[in-house]
């Protein structure tokens, strides 16, 4: 998992606008449902009424007001808090009764679907149109924070903006549906771990994962299993198979969280597939040593580089890289680190 690391004023900003879009909307939506059709099903206002009634009984619970309609007087609160666990009501608990129908009208009234499907309605923030692309593009993730596989980009097809991004619901939606357009809860990310992985798999809050708006990095470690790092040093044309494992940093508070990331996005077994780019590092460490770099490059190309540490910046250049920059940055930072920490720690 990667931290989404975004600098304060920027994140005030788009705060902002997130705050503005769902002032603007969220109230219309409420207003302008009766009638239309949700999921094949005509909502009527005896349908509002019971969703505004289910809505109060648990609103009143986190809210200091205790009457009205207290979604639309809780909704920017519900829609920018990093608080989720306090607006993380599952669906039966809010609608023990028709549940699926109210849940869809709902999601329809908070405004998901437009803001995903980037539904120009109107423009608000002063011009800006805030949908899932351009929060994708602001946000200025590039890679998947879940998998640090795959790049995820915006890119203009016939004058309209198409984000190759997914946005995970951290709290999946349809279980926790006053979250669905919580900020801090959409997560942009690949479609493989999205869909593929996550998919719509029933999450209850003991298999909540880590969140990359507030998690660390480094709550999950690839590392190379310490009895194979000799063979690795000794043996460089041997056949055995390195295994990756995540390390879920066992005395960390994020533990149970660090091991359902592993678990839901099948890092171990993903991560197989880039053996080679281990091997690689390994192979790197043992040719392109400081001893090679005084006896042969110094030697024979003096000049080159004025220190080994400017050689070393071009051989391991992903060390000087941000882990969201491109992908496989946090596999390769962290099995260099451990293979390096290892190979001081025999001297």
């Amino acid at each position: 998992m990667i931290k989404i690391d975004i600098e304060q004023s920027t994140l005030e900003e788009l705060i902002n606008y997130h705050t503005n879009y769902i002032k603007e909307t969220v109230s219309k939506n409420w207003n302008q449902i009766v009638g239309k059709t949700v999921d094949k099903v005509k909502v009527t206002k005896s349908d509002l009424v019971d969703i505004n009634v289910a809505l109060n009984r648990e609103l009143a619970k986190k809210s200091r007001i205790k009457s009205g309609n207290l979604l639309l007087q809780n909704i920017v609160e519900i829609c920018i808090t990093q608080n989720l666990k306090k607006y993380a009501i599952p669906s039966e608990v809010l609608f023990p009764q028709s549940t699926e129908k109210y849940v869809n009208i709902l999601l329809e009234i908070i405004g998901y679907r437009k803001f995903n499907k980037g539904d120009v309605t109107g423009e608000y923030n002063n011009g800006i149109v805030w949908n899932r692309h351009n929060f994708v593009q602001k946000l200025n993730v590039r890679v998947c924070p879940y998998c640090n596989r795959q790049y995820i980009t915006s890119f203009y097809k016939n004058d309209r903006k198409v984000t190759t991004a997914d946005v995970d619901h951290y709290y999946p939606k349809t279980q926790y549906p006053l979250l669905s357009m919580n900020f801090f809860n959409l997560i942009p990310c690949c479609s493989v771990c999205n869909s593929g992985l996550k998919g719509r798999k029933k999450m209850g809050i003991e298999d909540i994962t880590l969140n990359p708006f507030f998690d660390d990095s480094d709550s999950l470690l690839f590392q190379v299993n310490d009895d194979e790092l000799e063979e690795m040093y000794n043996f460089r044309n041997s056949d055995t198979k390195i295994s990756i494992d995540i390390n879920t940093m066992k005395n960390n508070e994020n533990q149970k969280r660090a091991e359902n990331s592993a678990k839901i996005f099948y890092l171990s077994e993903i991560y197989h597939a880039h053996i080679k780019e281990v091997e690689t590092i390994r192979e790197n460490m043992n040719h392109f040593s400081k001893e090679y770099f005084e006896k042969v490059l110094q030697k024979n190309y003096n000049g080159l580089f004025d220190d080994y540490d400017e050689f070393r910046k071009v051989i391991f250049n992903f060390n000087y890289l941000n882990d969201g920059d491109e992908p496989l940055v946090k596999l390769k930072k962290d099995i260099y680190h451990q293979l390096n920490f290892d190979a001081l720690k025999d001297e």
